[in-house]
């Protein structure tokens, strides 16, 4: 992710990225948010409402202080990883790792998660066509079992 909008998570919600400044041994948020800009929105969205419920359950239990320990892409999709967390917040970790497999996570536009001779990638249309051109790997399997459309296999389909 480009460092702007990396800050920007940072500075929206400083509490869950509290761990940023720490060294990498002792937390993997050292490295930074590493996934593609076409997720920011869905991490914004996620951390929105991780802050929002802490706020709620902090009424109650004081020391309540969930706070990302990584933040990566990982078999194409999110791995977002926290510590002192609670139920809800792993199942709106849940939400978010669903919706980045079929969010491109260079642009953000509806995509598939697919592996590309074994690596595994969710891209639209139009980036799955730059990444076969660039690396003349084509589609192996579709995560989810999903039908993928033809076009997505085939770069001269999208230009």
């Amino acid at each position: 992710m480009k460092q702007e909008l990396q800050d920007e998570l940072y500075a929206k919600y400083p509490n869950i990225f509290a761990q940023k400044d720490l060294p990498i041994t002792q937390s993997c948020m050292g490295w930074g948010i590493d996934v593609g800009d076409g997720w920011y929105k869905i991490i914004d969205e996620l951390c929105q409402k991780i802050q929002d419920h802490t706020l709620e359950v902090k009424r109650t239990y004081k020391k309540f202080n969930p706070q990302a320990s990584q933040v990566k892409e990982k078999f194409g999709i999110l791995r977002f990883y926290i510590d002192g967390a609670d139920e809800y917040i792993y199942s709106l970790i849940d939400e978010a790792t669903t919706k980045s497999a079929k969010t491109c996570d260079v642009c953000g536009a509806d995509g598939h998660c697919a592996s590309y001779r074994r690596w595994w990638v969710t891209l639209c249309k139009e980036h799955s066509a730059e990444y076969i051109a660039k690396t003349g790997h084509t589609i192996d399997e579709v995560y989810y079992d999903e039908e993928l459309p033809e076009e997505f296999d085939d770069p001269e389909a999208t230009q």
